[in-house]
């Protein structure tokens, strides 16, 4: 009688994984730990340097932190991290008048849930500020390295070049804002479920696509846009033809789902169902014309408004360029989602942020990075721009 092997642990796993990946090591993981450390190193220095008096400030002249006493911890949370902490900790609260008062009814719940999901298994007196900031650093360094894995991959299928995927992935984490991947916010979440879905839409495996398209819209109120470049996607898979479209079209109706549920949780607590979307006006959101936006934004800072006008300029760009490209044209469809609206709010604060998730065109620099003096500059100026823009957040001004 044969004897069982025995199954192989989640850690003997795990290490197969990685030594059957070299490439996992080299052109993930390495480089993400390489600026990580950078960032910490540079977080840990910049306490040399004078704090600015804006909020939190106060409270941080008060005890010296802000949500952890240890430092290396407390500078990957500011500014809108307090939004997402209030959510994890405490649910949503409606704090005054939606059109004129700040509230976390602003924000969209999938990473907040997810930290709170996670301070089910922590015990009552344990879940501090300090702990639910680990927990979210935990959530989005992990979903940081799941998604590079699935953009590696998908650059891979696509152009079965090694260089090529490398080069992505390097420019994503040297992007001069990409430090919020690691920050208490949601945008490693959704830079996950925006690979995610198109990873599946590549493999035709349109419910999974359906579903992640779904959790996008969950995570930021313009994941829902996502259905766009999907639809599309069917369309090409189905020879170009709608009359080729069969059954999987349906998969489409499930994508609102996650922004539908967000907004009816809304209404039951402010009776408004579009209360998201009108709260924005107390963030200082309004209306107003693309030009009017890039060129004399509203809220204007000295610090990051000339740079959030070039990387808009880049990535409207880069969206229009994708569409012609790259495979497909809902990589370009995808940006474009992703640019155009926040030019329609009067305002660019916060869009250097929200363009890093815009991978298809990290993957269009990463091409012209095929020569050596563009990929030395694009490394060395995005890398460079982060490391002033992360003293700068870790100081608490604001930045995005």
């Amino acid at each position: 009688m044969t004897a069982l092997t025995p199954a192989p642990s989640l850690a003997q796993r795990a290490y197969t994984i990685l030594t059957l990946n070299p490439w996992l090591w080299r052109h993930i993981l390495l480089p993400l730990l390489a600026t990580r450390m950078a960032l910490l190193a540079t977080g840990w220095l910049a306490r040399e340097f004078p704090i600015w008096p804006l909020y939190p400030v106060m409270v941080v002249h008060e005890r010296g932190w802000l949500f952890s006493p240890y430092r290396l911890l407390d500078i990957w949370g500011r500014w809108d991290s307090s939004w997402y902490m209030d959510i994890a900790l405490n649910g949503y609260s409606l704090l005054g008048d939606l059109d004129t008062v700040q509230s976390n009814v602003a924000f969209f719940p999938l990473f907040p849930y997810l930290v709170r999901a996670m301070l089910w298994f922590v015990p009552d007196r344990m879940q501090t500020g300090g702990v639910a900031l680990l927990a979210g650093l935990l959530i989005n360094n992990t979903l940081l390295v799941a998604a590079l894995i699935l953009l590696h991959r998908l650059v891979m299928e696509y152009y079965d070049d090694l260089a090529l995927a490398q080069r992505t992935v390097l420019y994503i984490l040297l992007y001069p804002m990409a430090f919020f991947f690691s920050a208490f916010y949601s945008e490693s979440s959704f830079f996950f479920f925006a690979i995610a879905t198109f990873y599946a839409a590549k493999r035709r495996a349109w419910g999974w696509a359906a579903a992640s398209a779904a959790l996008l819209g969950a995570t930021r109120p313009l994941g829902v846009l996502i259905v766009a470049p999907l639809a599309w996607m069917m369309v090409e898979a189905a020879g170009g033809r709608l009359r080729g479209l069969g059954r999987e079209v349906l998969w489409l109706l499930i994508t609102p789902l996650g922004l539908f549920a967000h907004l009816t949780h809304m209404y039951l607590l402010t009776g408004d169902f579009l209360a998201p979307m009108r709260v924005q006006q107390a963030f200082f959101r309004g209306a107003a014309t693309p030009w009017q936006t890039l060129l004399h934004p509203v809220n204007a800072g000295i610090l990051m408004t000339q740079l959030e006008q070039a990387l808009t300029v880049l990535f409207l760009v880069g969206g229009v360029y994708a569409c012609f490209r790259l495979p497909s044209a809902a990589y370009g469809l995808y940006t474009l989602s992703l640019v155009l609206p926040p030019l329609f709010t009067g305002t660019l604060t916060a869009v250097a942020r929200y363009y890093m998730v815009a991978f298809p065109v990290f993957i269009l620099l990463a091409a012209s990075g095929r020569h050596p003096v563009i990929d030395r500059l694009l490394q060395t100026l995005f890398f460079a721009i982060q490391i002033v823009i992360m003293v700068a957040w870790s100081q608490f001004h604001f930045v995005a």
